[in-house]
């Protein structure tokens, strides 16, 4: 199958093909995948980066393109000029993949759905780069609204939180916490002990511990991203099913 490419900021995908259908999750600007099958206005399609499946509007989708840069601030909006006062064409958000044109002074020339944009070039890196700190990463979401499903700075989940912050440092990770969980890599161990890095797994939630007495997670408790010390965690969710350590 021929891939394609996420052309809108961001892309709700649904278990079914209507606007009030379950979003499962959602996919970046930029973002890789495959056209499964289509239903009037909308497609069924597979990401190629995590293989999730759902349906997206049919008209969030455009031809595959060659990116040169990502987005590395949690939200970024492209002008219509070089100029912070100019028009606003949209916003884009942390992981979002573009090609750039050129550049010139401290501005970025894009193509952004077949129109002409510019970035600030500080909002940007190269996509071949990747921030390391992917808990420094978390940190950055801190009050960041829930949203089941959601993937970026306007609303996110407990195991997109994960997934994404990850993403950032070049690391392919599952998107739901039970694939999470059961996910086996050369970066992920087994662990008994809590530390930095540690990811805590309940039944149907996770988080990540920011140090040896607190984590970070989105969840509808907060309604959004927190710091939370652990045994408050736990009292309140109950208990915890497994433990993993991610070592980059």
């Amino acid at each position: 199958m021929i891939e394609k490419e996420i052309k809108s900021s961001f892309a709700d995908v649904r278990n079914k093909p209507t606007y009030n259908s379950i979003l499962e999750t959602q996919l970046i600007c930029g973002e890789t995948l495959e056209i499964l099958s289509s239903q009037n206005e909308w497609s069924y399609i597979c990401s190629k980066e995590d293989n999730y499946k759902g349906w997206i509007k049919t008209n969030q989708i455009g031809e595959k393109t060659n990116k040169t840069h990502k987005i590395i601030q949690l939200s970024t909006y492209v002008f219509e000029k070089p100029d912070h006062k100019s028009r606003v064409i949209c916003k884009l958000f942390l992981n979002s993949m573009i090609r750039v044109d050129s550049f010139k002074g401290d501005w970025v020339k894009i193509f952004f759905n077949d129109k002409v944009g510019f970035l600030h070039r500080n909002s940007i890196i190269d996509l071949n780069k990747n921030n390391m700190d992917w808990i420094n990463i978390c940190l950055k979401f801190k009050n960041a609204p829930y949203l089941w499903g959601g993937k970026t700075f306007e609303g996110i989940d407990c195991s997109g939180l994960i997934q994404l912050s990850l993403q950032c440092c070049g690391i392919k990770f599952p998107r739901n916490t039970n694939e999470q969980s059961e996910f086996v890599s050369n970066f992920v161990n087994s662990t008994k002990n809590v530390s930095k890095g540690t990811l805590i797994f309940w039944d149907g939630h996770v988080g990540v511990m920011i140090n040896d007495t607190e984590l970070i997670h989105s969840n509808m408790y907060h309604l959004g991203v927190h710091i939370e010390n652990i045994s408050s965690a736990v009292k309140r969710i109950g208990e915890v099913k497994q433990l993993k350590q991610i070592k980059i």
